[in-house]
């Protein structure tokens, strides 16, 4: 009689990103991640296709191990044992990725509400069925044109709203509690030239309240790669698999109206005051940046982080190679370690040839 062998499978919520020096288990459906060594990348992959028998034989040497790593996954609730019959029952998770509009999010700076129309950029957007806005607003706004812009996003199709404002605008805490109560749509509120750090959450949509001490913000502060920025969710981790996490379906408008990828990039198709957001969305070179996802960007390819962290063009460490690593990234996979870590070296104080042996005696 032929023996039922045993299989351990990952749930399919459960997803593996290799890197140089280590993984990331990824759990989409709890948006939780466990950084784990490299080994356990070719025990998961084994275990695709070998019984938990073969797999003890195969690395007999290392039976302790394997054990370890059966439990650790099973105690954790990443994988669980089936038997032979039942592999074909558990199919895996679909990973393709779309969305039903041209552009999923924009980005308007303001520093004047003067220097431009912003209702001529609201509607627009509206008519190209924006899910997402960011209004930034880079000065001292009067708290009633602050009020009357959410009151526009508002009563148009915008499903989330994110607004970046000085602290003196309002000049008190409790009327941004009631921002928060009145725009249900406000997902996050970014408030800087306050008197100390901090994170809170507000009303029924538990927005998403920051509170900084900085006493200015300009678009040249974007781009920082951190762990709290991190996406640990199915829908980034699919669009990483195919478009750039940052610019992927985004269209941005400066403080002077000039329509670009992003605000603090230099290129730009044209500003507001002659030239329709539709128009720029037509011309081919607009779209090219949304296609460079994770895995063609240097450094980036052989991070373990990589599709859930979200990744910007506008701040390169080689600001002529348009596929170069993020400057403002102070991860370096090579070693696994962040930046004030013990024996942390910057990626760009390593050579090609030290990566390559460091990759190489992973592979």
């Amino acid at each position: 009689m032929r023996r039922n062998e045993k299989y351990l499978k990952l749930f399919a919520c459960c997803l593996v990103i290799k890197g140089a020096k280590n993984i990331l288990l990824l759990d989409v459906q709890r948006g939780k991640t466990k950084q784990l060594p490299l080994s356990m990348y070719y025990f998961i992959e084994d275990a695709k296709t070998l019984s938990i028998n073969t797999i003890k034989k195969k690395y007999k040497q290392s039976i302790d191990v394997v054990n370890e790593y059966i439990h650790f996954l099973i105690d954790n609730e990443y994988a669980f044992i089936i038997d032979e019959h039942e592999l074909s029952r558990f199919p895996h998770l679909s990973l393709e990725w779309d969305f039903s509009s041209n552009i999923n999010n924009a980005i308007v700076d303001v520093y004047d509400l003067n220097n431009y129309d912003y209702k001529t950029v609201i509607n627009q957007l509206n008519e190209l069925n924006c899910f997402s806005i960011a209004i930034r607003l880079f000065s001292k706004i009067n708290k009633q044109d602050i009020i009357s812009i959410l009151k526009e996003l508002n009563h148009l199709s915008y499903r989330a709203i994110e607004l970046l404002v000085d602290f003196d605008s309002f000049g008190k805490k409790e009327a941004f509690v009631n921002l928060t109560k009145d725009f249900p749509k406000l997902i996050s509120l970014n408030i800087y030239n306050f008197s100390l750090n901090k994170t809170e959450r507000y009303g029924v949509s538990k927005c998403i309240v920051t509170y900084s001490t900085k006493k200015s913000i300009s678009d040249k502060d974007c781009g920082a790669i951190n762990v709290k920025y991190f996406t640990p969710n199915i829908k980034h981790f699919t669009e990483s698999l195919y478009y750039n996490t940052c610019l992927n379906r985004k269209i941005s408008i400066d403080v002077n109206g000039e329509i670009k990828n992003c605000p603090s990039m230099q290129k730009s198709y044209g500003n507001i005051k002659n030239t329709t957001l539709e128009e720029v969305l037509n011309k081919l070179d607009f779209k090219e940046l949304w296609n460079i996802k994770k895995d063609n960007i240097k450094v980036c390819q052989d991070c373990e982080y990589r599709h859930i962290c979200t990744d910007c063009r506008a701040f390169r460490d080689n600001p002529n190679d348009i596929f170069s690593h993020p400057a403002k990234c102070n991860y370096n996979p090579y070693q696994a370690k962040w930046k004030g870590e013990e024996g942390y070296i910057a990626v760009t104080e390593m050579t090609e040839e030290e990566i390559k042996i460091i990759k190489e005696g992973n592979a």
